[in-house]
Formats: C-alpha cells, sequence, structure tokens
C-alpha cells in the first residue's frame, strides 16, 4: 500500500509543495491574512508527509530523527514561554493549530522540517561532519532570522515588548546544534531531494513575505 501511495504523489511532490506555498503566499498578502496564516499547520504537515514520501517511506532512521526534534522542539518551546529560557519573553498565538500547555503541537514538527531540510542542505556543502552540523544549525538560524519579524502580523508568537531579543537566535542555534547532531548520527547516508528544495522554498517563501507585507 505504501508503495502505490509513494508512486503516486512522489512524482509530484515537489510542485505540491511549491504550490501550497504560493497559495499561502498570495492568501496572505492579497486576500486575507488571517485566514491562510491559519492554515500553517497544515501546510507543515503536509510538508513533513511529503519529505516522508520523497524517502520510499519512513524508515527508522526517519522515524528516530522525527520523534528526537519533535520531543525536542516541543520540549524547549514548552521551557521557553514558562522560563523565558533559551529564547527570552514570549506567548504563542492562535495560527499555529492546537496547543497543548500554551505551545502549538505543530512546533514540533517544523523542528523536525528545518532540521532535516537545513542538515541536508548543509551535507551538500560541507564535507566534515562537524563543519555539518554547525553550519546546519546556522541555515537553521537563517530561516528563524527571516520568520521573527513576521511572528506578530501573522500571530504565530508574541516577544514582550514587540522586539526579538538577541538571546533568542543564539538559543536557537544552540537547540540547532543538538538536532543537527541527531540529523548527522542517523540520515547522513540517505538521500531526500524534496528536504533540500523545501529548505530554499521555505526561506523564499519568509523573504517574500517580508518584503511585501
Amino acid at each position: 500500500m505504501w508503495q502505490k501511495i509513494y508512486q503516486t504523489i512522489q512524482p509530484h511532490a515537489l510542485w505540491i509543495t511549491i504550490l501550497f506555498h504560493i497559495v499561502g503566499l498570495l492568501g496572505i498578502v492579497f486576500i486575507d491574512l488571517e485566514l491562510f496564516a491559519g492554515l500553517s499547520a497544515l501546510n507543515l504537515l503536509l510538508s513533513a508527509f511529503l519529505i516522508f514520501i520523497d524517502d520510499e517511506g519512513p524508515s527508522r532512521e526517519f522515524w528516530r530523527l522525527f520523534i528526537t526534534c519533535f520531543l525536542v522542539g516541543y520540549t524547549v518551546e514548552l521551557i521557553g514561554i514558562t522560563t523565558d529560557f533559551p529564547f527570552g519573553e514570549y506567548r504563542y498565538g492562535n495560527n499555529l493549530g492546537v496547543k497543548l500547555f500554551g505551545v502549538p503541537l505543530v512546533i514540533g514538527v517544523n523542528w523536525f522540517l528545518l532540521t532535516i531540510s537545513a542538515g541536508f542542505v548543509s551535507q551538500n556543502i560541507f564535507s566534515d561532519r562537524w563543519a555539518r552540523i554547525l553550519g546546519g544549525a546556522a541555515l537553521m538560524v537563517f530561516v528563524d532570522f527571516w520568520i521573527e519579524p513576521l511572528s506578530d502580523d501573522l500571530d504565530y508568537w508574541h516577544w514582550a515588548g514587540g522586539y526579538v531579543p538577541v538571546w533568542n537566535y543564539l538559543g536557537w542555534y544552540l537547540v540547532s546544534l543538538f538536532t543537527q547532531n541527531v540529523f548527522q548520527r542517523t540520515l547522513r547516508l540517505h538521500i531526500n531531494n524534496l528536504a533540500v528544495k523545501y529548505f530554499f522554498i521555505v526561506l523564499a517563501f519568509f523573504i517574500l513575505l517580508n518584503i511585501m507585507i
């Protein structure tokens, strides 16, 4: 059954991913920001599913990375809104879907997506393992740098005082170092072309939103 799903969807996975992000971009900018920003959780779930599909079905290593990133991402965000460490003082809005203890569950999926996409991009750039880890973490922070100015408008999360503290990016980098290390331990021998392209799709999406909103 999984093979049939793979054969049906995989050839179109890239275009489905691009289409959803184009629709989201145009919908947020020109139609209804609240409505289309509220579909962000669905977009993240679809993207994760398509990346799993691109690997011909989730292997044991994929599940290990997904579960680790999900638990680490969710836990560190829960600590963050409870203690203001390691990112600073913030709270989540309503456009990232269902919350558990104030943290959207899909935030763990986002940590997985950024980890795997940045990990594969870094793997294509660097040959040394630690360079891949350091580079992958830097790429994750670079994406966050473009998301943060939009977080308030999109009702993703809201910073106390209305500005992003510098230590948010340091906190992001430290947590990303951990997830990138897990990536290198589990998926470094895998190939996932959609994950590489997903990184640039998401980066372009948020850069364009920063320009257009």
